[in-house]
């Protein structure tokens, strides 16, 4: 279709929206397209600012680690078991200093939101896709477990010559193409782990469920209308992202809304 020309009117069904509610646009062509109002548009932090910003924080913990050293020490020097009892104390207080710092830092509110005392420093944050401001959870998240993970998906043509190739062979042209995005620290993973979708029994051929032509346009909204007291969550009842961990949570918020202008 060239660009600026009209689409052909879509099936349009009946239906009875939730007031206020994102998650229930009308069906057909009419049918908004969602905008993330997060990091785009924005120009995006530079290697080097980024690396800056960890250095800084890096140095801000080496402070309390300097301190607990020197009183370490110092009990030490008066009492051998002090010095021990001390020693895991301090250890223990340092770990929770370096679990705590970024997550607490970024989830605060206001103008230093998504912001470590390093990022601040260098004049970065991080950001979210929903537009939502960073919370400690979604901080949590970030820094211990999403950030160590890097995952992508084969499909079409080059999954067909892909997959009936050795496995190392396919960890190997994986790993190359991760190192192309992300530089040399990407070329060695501490694991590996593939999932062939057509091979999955229940899914057959796909990570995400899809409906036939037609299906959503004329009863989409039907998946998450309150029925009652009883409203309806999950990452297939989504509008946007559906059957990802995005389209999940988007779901979840949603129905809470619903229960809470009901209370």
């Amino acid at each position: 279709m060239e660009s600026g020309s009209t689409p052909p009117e879509g099936p349009q069904a009946p239906y009875t929206p939730i007031p206020d509610d994102p998650e229930t646009p009308p069906g057909g062509w009419q049918q908004p397209v969602a905008t993330p109002s997060g990091w785009e548009g924005k120009q995006l932090a530079s290697w080097g600012s980024r690396v800056g910003a960890t250095l800084l924080d890096w140095l801000i913990l080496l402070i309390p680690v300097t301190l607990l050293i020197v009183l370490v020490v110092v009990v030490a020097l008066s009492s051998d078991v002090g010095g021990i009892v001390t020693a895991i104390l301090s250890s223990l207080l340092y770990l929770v200093a370096v679990l705590f710092y970024a997550p607490l830092l970024m989830g605060r509110q206001g103008a230093h939101n998504g912001q470590t005392w390093g990022k601040q420093i260098v004049g970065i944050r991080v950001v979210r896709d929903s537009g939502q401001p960073v919370d400690i959870g979604f901080a949590f998240l970030r820094e211990f477990v999403v950030k160590g993970l890097l995952f992508g998906f084969v499909g079409g043509d080059a999954h067909r010559a892909f997959f009936p190739r050795p496995q190392g062979d396919r960890r190997a042209a994986v790993v190359a193409n991760l190192v192309e995005c992300f530089g040399r620290d990407a070329g060695n993973p501490s694991d590996y782990f593939e999932t062939n979708w057509p091979a999955e029994r229940w899914s057959r051929g796909g990570p995400v469920g899809l409906a036939g032509p037609g299906v959503y346009t004329a009863v989409g909204p039907a998946l998450r209308r309150p029925v009652g007291r009883i409203h309806w969550a999950g990452t297939e009842t989504s509008t946007y992202w559906n059957g990802y961990m995005d389209g999940a949570v988007r779901s979840g918020e949603r129905a809470a809304r619903e229960v809470l202008d009901q209370l």
